[in-house]
């Protein structure tokens, strides 16, 4: 009995110490092997990857993107919001992502100001090292390239929740159960002209988080046993996606009124008609109409700013060899 009872403890020492190193290089790396993604992981960044390139690129800083929200997590396990913020607070490198997506990147220039600090700092070491050396770094630094336009803004609303629900049904020994909420984020996005500090543009976009749980539960009696099993699944859209998608958004249709009305003037080729702002297409190099950038949903139309604003920009043909 004795033996029997140490082959028992030893059987569990050994089960335990064998689970244990099989999880520890999960616990060790932290990782689970989820391999990661890479790309664009939205429907509003691939319509703004697929709009058709300018003529010329746009030259435009980013110096911050704030959350004017203010506001914290909130936990509900414990009933009160936490010391982290409930907005990402990196929304200014989303924006410099979403501009840079733009036209599969030929639409902005984005110029570093978030750490001109360090970039500059870079710049003061190569100087100073080929001043020590007496060389020239004339290869090395070029220099600053200036911006036309700073494009500037923030998130400057999250509201939670905005609208809830739920439902529960019961027949026998079965039940189940739905609920849910929605939430809001909304970001302006500001165009300013460097020139004379005129705000050219400003754009609002709101983007709705979902989240939502489905619950369900059975008892059976098992003789004198009673089974009761009950499951819950729940999903829930992360905020710095939604974010994104709401920044990508706005600059969709920021370079979509800039086309409109006549903004972008001389910067874009023959391809833009002067109908976009009415018909929200471009027209093809042989005439036809080809899409984009068509209106976002729940972003205004005009049907007058095209007549009002022609579209001037398109760049007139060279003459050919030997002509004047």
């Amino acid at each position: 009995m004795c033996l029997s009872r140490r082959l028992v403890t030893l059987l569990l020492v050994a089960g335990t110490s064998m689970g244990v190193g099989a999880c520890s290089r999960y616990a060790y790396t932290g990782s689970l092997g989820v391999p990661p993604s890479v790309g664009i992981f939205t429907k509003p960044g691939q319509a703004l990857a697929e709009l058709p390139p300018p003529a010329a690129p746009i030259n435009v800083a980013v110096y911050d993107f704030q959350d004017l929200t203010g506001q914290n997590k909130s936990s509900l396990a414990v009933g009160f919001a936490e010391f982290s913020r409930a907005i990402t607070q990196g929304a200014s490198v989303i924006l410099v992502d979403a501009l840079k997506t733009a036209g599969g990147g030929s639409w902005f220039n984005v110029v570093e100001r978030g750490y001109l600090d360090s970039l500059l700092r870079e710049r003061k070491l190569i100087q100073d090292t080929y001043a020590f050396l007496k060389k020239n770094p004339r290869n090395l630094i070029d220099p600053l390239k200036f911006a036309e336009y700073i494009v500037t803004g923030g998130v400057v609303s999250y509201d939670s929740p905005i609208q809830t629900g739920s439902a529960t049904v019961a027949l026998g020994n079965y039940g189940g159960g739905l609920a849910g909420h929605k939430d809001l984020v909304t970001i302006n996005i500001r165009l300013v002209r460097v020139r004379d500090g005129v705000v050219l543009k400003s754009i609002n976009a709101s983007r709705p988080i979902i989240t939502a749980s489905v619950t369900g539960n059975a008892t059976r009696v098992l003789g004198q046993r009673i089974l009761d099993a009950s499951g819950a699944i729940g999903v829930q859209e992360a905020t710095q996606t939604a974010v994104r998608e709401a920044i990508e958004a706005g600059v969709y249709e920021l370079v979509r009124a800039g086309v409109a009305t006549g903004l972008w003037q001389g910067r874009f080729s023959a391809p833009y008609g002067p109908d976009v702002a009415r018909t929200g297409s471009i027209r093809g190099p042989a005439g036809g109409a080809r899409p984009g950038p068509p209106a976002l949903r729940g972003s205004p139309e005009s049907p007058g700013t095209a007549a009002a604003n022609p579209v001037r920009g398109a760049a007139p043909e060279k003459p050919a060899s030997g002509e004047t």
